[in-house]
């Protein structure tokens, strides 16, 4: 696989409801959002195995403290591939700012998951929802 270079975007909340706390300490929400121009740049390549995180523009943790990490996990998983992946993250979205720059920088692991042969496949991506409710959105469209 050639290097992906994708866009991840900020988001501003609109409307922001939280309906209830999970089992597993995230919220259930509803939302309405709003892309903005400002975006972090995820760069994506496969590797002979495991995964590899390296952050620029902020400090942030290059395991699976990350969600970008975990999300990578999750997808190569639910995909079969024995292959790991490489991610390279340039962050330009505040850190804990409210603009959604963790959740959407884990919505593009799963894109770099998906087997070279097919079709894209949503279920890399739907197997990274468990992360983050934002997540289920930015991963669908």
């Amino acid at each position: 696989m050639n290097e992906i270079v994708l866009a991840s975007p900020a988001k501003i909340n609109l409307f922001l409801e939280i309906i209830r706390r999970r089992p597993d300490g995230f919220h259930e929400i509803e939302s309405i959002m709003q892309l903005v121009d400002l975006c972090d740049e995820v760069r994506l390549r496969r590797r002979r195995g495991g995964i590899r995180l390296q952050v620029s523009g902020a400090e942030l943790p290059e395991d699976r403290g990350n969600l970008a990490y975990r999300a990578a996990a999750l997808a190569l998983e639910a995909a079969g591939l024995s292959e790991g992946l490489e991610i390279r993250l340039v962050k330009r979205i505040p850190v804990a700012g409210g603009l959604g720059g963790g959740s959407s920088n884990a919505a593009a692991p799963p894109r770099g998951a998906e087997p070279p042969d097919a079709q894209p496949r949503r279920a890399p991506r739907r197997r990274c929802c468990p992360l983050r409710p934002q997540l289920r959105r930015r991963a669908s469209g």
